[in-house]
């Protein structure tokens, strides 16, 4: 079977495709790192197929079946919207690309995009297992999944290099949450603060809870070890009050990110926030605008019954990159990924601006 190769490996530095003269995505057969980032960065950035669950990066190839079954286009709305996205976007009318195109690293994995929206639409399989099987059923015809497993050994442990970051939780504490959810919330943090160099000249750890108010559980000078982080953060007592989203976004962005506090003038700002977005007062936007422009990275992790106009408002541009909707906590692996990935692309932009 002919076949158009494609791998989808996030690499462990933005270098970025803007600084060449050529966009090397769209070249014949044009392969290296930089080259493979900026596909996946355009394909998120764009919100073409954001909630993969790391499954992108795990495929290697769509076959011409499966290529085709993209083309049309009109088939479904669903379909529609998405080829309007790139039409606009990208300035790439898909359903008058060939099968010839797959050979620029761009057209591929927008191929290997689509075809996932057309099979998983927005519940791709979390489960590296259940990922296994939908490789094996889908695009490699009945291979066994342990040659997945095989292809994808190795993919998590490319590390970007973290220098000065600034992270700060803002965890919802309130009686919507439920205690049950919240302790799933601080074994989460607990996990994000093992994959990050915590250490006095590199990545500092801060943290607020709230309900109708906020708290500083500690501030990012406090601890300066991954043990101290996450043995502070497992002591965080549950609230169980009301809730006030724009409380713990108004602390951490004036007393744990500022300066006079223990933030860093050139460290990259990164906030967290966990929370069901089912807030009782307004300000939530006001709030999250006023931490946006001071430079502060806010990605939200919803939990349950989420409300996503709240939760849309306090997170960073694109949504599609910086909100994830959770109804349980089954594949945190993913989005710690996911979020330290974003956080170092953000690391070598803004390091690229200083």
């Amino acid at each position: 079977m002919d076949l158009r190769v494609f791998f989808i490996i996030l690499f462990a530095r933005f270098n970025g495709i803007s600084s060449q003269s050529v966009d090397m995505t769209i070249q014949n057969q044009a392969t290296g790192p930089d080259v493979v980032q900026a596909v996946v960065d355009k394909i998120k950035d764009s919100c073409i197929y954001s909630n993969d669950r790391l499954f992108l990066r795990r495929l290697a190839y769509v076959n011409k079946i499966a290529y085709e079954a993209t083309k049309q286009c009109n088939s479904s709305q669903y379909l529609f919207t998405l080829c309007e996205i790139i039409s606009s976007k990208l300035k790439i009318d898909w359903d008058r690309t060939r099968w010839q195109d797959l050979t620029k690293p761009l057209y591929s994995g927008l191929a290997a995009s689509l075809y996932l929206n057309l099979r998983a639409g927005n519940n791709t399989p979390g489960d590296i297992n259940a990922q296994a099987g939908f490789w094996s059923h889908y695009y490699h015809l009945g291979l066994p999944k342990s040659d997945f497993f095989s292809r994808i050994k190795g993919l998590n442990d490319d590390v970007c290099e973290q220098n000065a970051m600034d992270i700060v939780f803002v965890v919802d504490s309130s009686g919507s949450i439920g205690i049950i959810n919240f302790i799933l919330m601080l074994d989460f943090l607990q996990n994000v603060t093992d994959k990050v160099d915590v250490g006095p000249d590199s990545v500092h750890v801060g943290m607020i809870s709230f309900e109708s108010s906020a708290q500083v559980e500690f501030l990012l000078t406090r601890y300066q070890t991954r043990y101290e982080v996450k043995k502070a953060i497992s002591n965080v007592n549950y609230l169980n009050g009301g809730t006030d989203i724009s409380s713990g976004i108004r602390a951490a962005r004036k007393y744990v990110f500022s300066e006079a506090y223990g933030g860093r003038k050139n460290a990259v700002k990164v906030m967290i926030l966990l929370t069901d977005g089912q807030s009782y007062y307004n300000a939530t936007f006001y709030e999250a605008m006023a931490a946006h422009k001071e430079g502060i990275n806010i990605f939200v992790i919803g939990v349950g019954s989420v409300n996503s106009e709240e939760i849309n408002a306090a997170a960073s541009d694109p949504d599609c990159t910086h909100v994830f909707l959770l109804s349980s906590f089954n594949e945190m692996d993913s989005l710690i990924y996911q979020i330290q990935k974003s956080a170092c692309r953000v690391i070598s932009i803004f390091s690229n601006n200083l």
